[in-house]
């Protein structure tokens, strides 16, 4: 009865496959980096620093929601309440780090 097993196997990994496609995981660098400079921005820079701030950003405590708030640039898509604190220390390194 391999067949049966197949299907068993199959039905078993179903549900591990769907959360893997639900979760999208981190913002890439590059979608950050063109969220940044957009209109509507909740974290808008320079256009000579965006690469910089995107790399602080990816590596920053800003949970994957919140990352990809900042990616999409949406206005109307809001931010978690932890961001504002993380973003502040973020925008800090950014004027540190990635001056132009």
């Amino acid at each position: 009865m391999p067949s049966s097993r197949v299907r068993v196997a199959g039905a078993a990994l179903v549900p591990v496959l769907l959360l893997t496609a639900c979760s999208a995981g981190r913002a890439a660098t590059e979608d950050v980096e063109s969220g940044l400079t957009a209109s509507g921005s909740h974290f808008p820079v320079a256009e000579q620093q965006a690469a910089c701030a995107a790399k602080i950003l990816v590596a920053s405590d800003l949970s994957d929601e919140d990352l990809q708030v900042v990616a999409d640039a949406d206005p109307k898509a809001e931010l978690s309440a932890d961001a504002a604190s993380i973003l502040a220390k973020a925008q800090v390194k950014v004027l540190q780090d990635c001056a132009v």
